[in-house]
C-alpha cells in the first residue's frame, strides 16, 4: 500500500479572497439592478452591452491575478501556487535558501472628530526564496514578486504549523528563528 503525502491547502490570502468574491457578487448585482431599473430611452441593447462589458472586463482582471483567486498546496517536497487561468508556480524545498516572515502596510483613510487620519494596518507574510531576500522587502512584502524562485504565503498559525510539518530541517530552523520576529511584532498566537 502506498504511502499517503501530506497536504495542505490555503488561500493566497483570505482576506483579499473575501474581499474579491464580495467585489463581483456586489459588481453583478448593480449590473442586475442597471438593467432592469434603470430608464433608458429607445433600444436597450447599447447600454446592455456597455454594462456586461465592464462586467467581464473586471471579473477578468479579478481572475486573471494570483493574489485575488489563489491557493497554496503545500505537501512534503515542495509548494505550490495555482490560480484559475494563470501557471502553477511550484518551488521545491530542496531549492529554497532562505525562509522567513515579513510584513506589509496598508494605509487606512479614516474620519475622526470630522478630520482625515491615517491608520496602519498590517498583513503579515510568509516567505520561502532561492534568492536573499532585500531587506527592504521584509517590512514591504506587497512588492515580493511571486516567481518559482520564492513564494510568500498570508500567516497563519495553520499555514505555520503545515510549513513546519513539511520543510527539511535546515528551514524548520529558519523557520522557528522567525517567531522571534513575530512576537517583536506583536503577534502572541503562534
Amino acid at each position: 500500500m502506498p504511502e499517503t503525502q501530506k497536504k495542505y491547502h490555503f488561500l493566497f490570502s483570505p482576506y483579499i479572497f473575501s474581499l474579491t468574491v464580495f467585489l463581483m457578487a456586489a459588481a453583478l448585482i448593480a449590473s442586475v439592478w442597471m438593467i432592469v431599473a434603470a430608464p433608458v430611452a429607445g433600444d436597450r441593447t447599447p447600454f446592455v452591452v456597455l454594462v456586461l462589458g465592464i462586467d467581464l472586463l473586471l471579473f477578468g482582471a479579478l481572475l486573471s491575478s494570483r493574489e485575488t483567486l489563489g491557493w497554496y498546496t503545500i505537501t512534503e517536497d515542495s509548494i505550490s501556487l495555482h490560480a484559475p487561468f494563470r501557471r502553477t508556480l511550484t518551488l521545491r524545498y530542496e531549492d529554497v535558501r532562505h525562509v522567513g516572515i515579513g510584513r506589509s502596510y496598508a494605509l487606512e483613510r479614516t474620519v475622526k472628530n470630522g478630520r482625515y487620519s491615517s491608520i496602519s494596518a498590517s498583513s503579515f507574510w510568509l516567505y520561502l526564496s532561492c534568492d536573499p531576500v532585500p531587506a527592504a522587502l521584509l517590512t514591504d512584502m506587497d512588492r515580493f514578486r511571486q516567481t518559482d524562485c520564492g513564494l510568500r504565503i498570508a500567516y497563519s498559525k495553520k499555514a505555520f504549523a503545515a510549513l513546519m510539518d513539511c520543510l527539511p530541517e535546515d528551514q524548520k530552523r529558519q523557520l522557528e528563528r522567525s517567531k522571534t520576529t513575530l512576537r517583536a511584532w506583536g503577534i502572541k498566537d503562534i
